[in-house]
């Protein structure tokens, strides 16, 4: 590796070190007051109607996560397929374009 790719990969290993020792404190914060909103909450505004109709958080988390998932690698897909475009003096390896194929549940449905 290049003496840039060496900085550019330790500054990233920095900033996931960094973003791993802030989130225990946060999870803390949201269990704290999660676990005062489930004594007030109910007795305040009683049952939520349609709540039994709503997705969880985790399956809100997983859904866009899996679609943020897509997304980066279409873009992924997209930059290298620029970068081989635009090699000054030399031909594409490749004249065919990578192209995305979504792979989720919300593709199909959006199909239909």
């Amino acid at each position: 590796m290049s003496k840039v790719m060496d900085q550019l990969t330790e500054r990233q290993e920095q900033f996931l070190d960094l973003a791993t020792r802030w989130q225990e404190p946060v999870v803390d914060g949201v269990r704290r007051t999660a676990s005062v909103m489930d004594r007030v909450v109910p007795e305040r505004f009683g049952n939520v109607p349609f709540a039994d109709r709503l997705p969880t958080a985790t399956e809100l988390i997983e859904n866009q996560y899996a679609f943020a998932k897509e997304w980066m690698q279409l873009n992924h897909d997209f930059a290298l397929s620029v970068a081989e475009a635009s090699r000054l003096g030399k031909a594409p390896a490749s004249a065919e374009t990578k192209t995305h194929k979504p792979t989720s549940a919300n593709a199909a449905k959006a199909k239909s």
